[in-house]
């Protein structure tokens, strides 16, 4: 007896059965499937002699390389040194009991955690009288009380992990010269907390909207760096309690907080400068408590802008107080902040207002700035590593240093949309660039320019003026001995046209000729 199919329904079969496999492989290829064996949950220990137990399934070692092979309900306890732990994106999963711990390390060094997500736990790392050691590329969140915990531990780094809704995100207590760098931190409670831990260095970092603070120092924390960092949107941006002191806040961007942008509460001896502190509650605010302290800061190169107050004083009850002597320095002698409600006049053209600007703390404190800056401050690095600083109300973008042509270029817009008028203020490393300068605007002369408006043996400023649109400065030296060549140039900075004239100046009591070119964009 002969068995008949049927071709129609068989070849539908077949559709819907593809159909189905390559459902299920896009969906395996796109999400990490669990494929824990049931009925373990507990710790893992990476032991002393190199093995992996009890779960070895779990965790494939070649050599000193630990890569885990599932998601993880549990713990890892390392004991080893010299080694590294890869999660290969899988997740070591907490169960959110009280004191439990994702990752412990005690006595280690040079261990290298990367690519792993941590959740659910107490603490999500760990680290306790620990050096040397590298937390890189992780998700660690959720945990009840400390994302990363490092106690007793020196020498760590930091880095490149999205640190997410913890209590605090990241913790030091007892801990030196250890390094937090472009890492993401955010909707914590707090964002990162410091207690008398020194030495450490926080950089290109994002701490934002953290419910109290984003970045905290506590009670003798000192010689800390926070630099190059953005601070948005958290209660708090920085807060300095008690005798926190010799620590740089430095080229951060500190916007939108809640509260202070900074807040020094006791703490001397600290320099803030070169920040931009915006549109927060408080700009900075600095209070003392019946101990004193809170002196000898130095504060310059801010700018401060839209602040809703931009100082504030008090002591620690919140009612005014004149500060003790001796009282804050707002500028370094030479040039200070910037200030968005300072109203002043600057008559001879030199990018410093020509009145000071009044701060005051308290009916019985008035303190100034005396050299308030008519412009944002912004600085920029170069391939030698040093730095080219502007005072300018326009927009400072593209700023590009040329080493083998000894040139600098730069492309300034409008603040503003009725803006017509520019200038600039630029302070040039001798090391970068020396006499004789030549500026050009779109190849053109600026509207106004003094070569010699400063120089300290070390630094020249220079300050020039223009007409304003969106356009293009070109910042060169002709004591070059033949490096400068006009076409090399033209084509190196991207312009279409070139023009080249002869320009008679007046430099150092006596009269020259320089070959200059106009440089022009189609």
């Amino acid at each position: 007896m002969k068995l008949r199919i049927d071709r129609k329904k068989f070849f539908a079969y077949l559709i819907v059965s593809a159909i189905v496999a390559v459902l299920f492989y896009l969906y395996a290829s796109n999400y990490r499937i669990d494929h824990t064996p049931q009925g373990f949950s507990g710790t893992i220990y990476i032991k002393a002699d190199g093995s992996v137990g009890p779960a070895t399934w779990m965790i494939h070692r070649d050599g000193d390389l630990y890569t885990l092979t599932y998601n993880i309900h549990g713990s890892i306890v390392i004991e080893r040194d010299d080694i590294v732990v890869d999660g290969a994106g899988y997740t070591l999963q907490g169960a959110g009991a009280k004191d439990s711990m994702g990752i412990i390390l005690s006595g280690r060094k040079n261990v290298t955690l990367r690519n792993m997500e941590i959740r659910g736990f107490s603490y999500g790392i760990y680290s306790e009288d620990s050096f040397g050691n590298k937390i890189s590329g992780n998700i660690i969140a959720e945990s009840m009380r400390y994302g990363v915990w490092l106690n007793e531990s020196s020498r760590n780094v930091v880095s490149g992990n999205r640190v997410l809704n913890n209590g605090y995100g990241v913790y030091f207590e007892y801990s030196l010269n250890n390094n937090v760098s472009g890492n993401c931190i955010s909707d914590n409670n707090y964002g990162v907390y410091l207690y008398r831990s020194s030495n450490n260095t926080l950089s290109k970092n994002n701490v934002t909207t953290n419910d109290s603070y984003g970045i905290w120092f506590h009670e003798s924390s000192n010689f800390n760096s926070i630099s190059e960092n953005s601070i948005k949107n958290n209660g708090y941006g920085i807060y300095f309690l008690r005798f926190v002191n010799f620590n740089s806040i430095f080229g951060n961007n500190i916007t939108a907080n809640n509260s202070p942008g900074i807040w020094l509460h006791h703490s001397s001896n600290n320099i803030v400068a070169g920040n931009s502190v915006t549109n927060n509650r408080y700009g900075i605010i600095f209070s003392i408590g019946y101990l004193g302290g809170g002196s000898d800061n130095l504060i310059y190169h801010n700018n401060f802008v839209g602040n809703a107050d931009q100082i504030y004083f008090r002591n620690i009850t919140g009612i005014h107080l004149p500060p003790p002597p001796p009282t804050i320095t707002w500028d370094d002698g030479f040039e200070g902040n910037y200030w968005s409600d300072y109203i002043g006049a600057d008559k001879n053209r030199d990018g410093i207002g020509d009145s000071r600007y009044q701060i005051t703390l308290s009916s019985e404190s008035i303190q100034y700035d005396h050299y308030p800056l008519m412009g944002w401050f912004s600085s920029f690095n170069t391939s030698l590593g040093y730095h080219v600083d502007f005072i300018s109300n326009s927009t400072i973008q593209d700023f590009a240093f040329f080493e083998s042509k000894i040139t600098i270029k730069i492309r300034v817009s409008n603040m503003t949309a009725n803006q017509t008028y520019g200038f600039c203020r630029i302070r040039v490393p001798h090391a970068l660039m020396n006499e004789t300068y030549h500026i050009t605007i779109e190849g053109a002369e600026p509207y106004y320019v003094n070569y010699t408006l400063y120089d300290d043996g070390y630094n020249r400023w220079i300050y020039f003026s223009y007409h304003h649109s969106t356009l293009t400065a070109i910042i060169c030296d002709f004591n070059t001995n033949g490096k400068l060549s006009r076409s090399e140039l033209v084509q190196r900075l991207g312009f279409k046209k070139e023009g080249v004239f002869r320009q008679r100046s007046y430099f150092n009591g006596q009269f020259r000729d320089d070959i200059c070119f106009s440089l022009i964009r189609e």
